[in-house]
């Protein structure tokens, strides 16, 4: 996305794609990082689209990588609901990677506080 459409999307907390307004919002404030997906030299944010279901929503990231291959596995007790995590990834560098849980990254952004209503208060 370029800065601008980026921009805009935040405030409003939403994005148009193709024919559907969608749900947008920075995954950084979704896990809890305030800090902003600041865009690239060239002025492009990354997003993604994300799916659980027949809702999505987009949100803006602060690096894409690409695809990679990793041996998944599942949380267990007391990890089971760690809050956004559905898995973790061991990758081929040998690093750990987190698997967040679609259905989760969609509510935080439905719960989002409307900023239009916080202005008019």
């Amino acid at each position: 996305l370029s800065a601008d459409v980026a921009a805009a999307a935040r405030v409003r907390g939403a994005i148009q794609l193709e024919d559907t307004l969608l749900p947008f919002d920075d995954l950084s404030r979704i896990l809890g990082h305030p800090s902003d997906t600041l865009p690239t030299a060239s002025g492009i944010v990354g997003a993604l689209v994300i799916r659980a279901g027949a809702r999505r929503g987009v949100v803006a990231v602060a690096d894409i990588t690409g695809e990679c291959e990793a041996i998944v596995k599942e949380l267990r007790p007391p990890l089971l609901r760690v809050r956004h995590v559905l898995a973790a990834g061991l990758l081929g560098s040998g690093r750990l990677a987190l698997i967040l849980r679609p259905a989760d990254i969609l509510d935080a952004q439905v719960a989002r506080p409307d900023p239009a209503a916080s202005a008019r208060e």
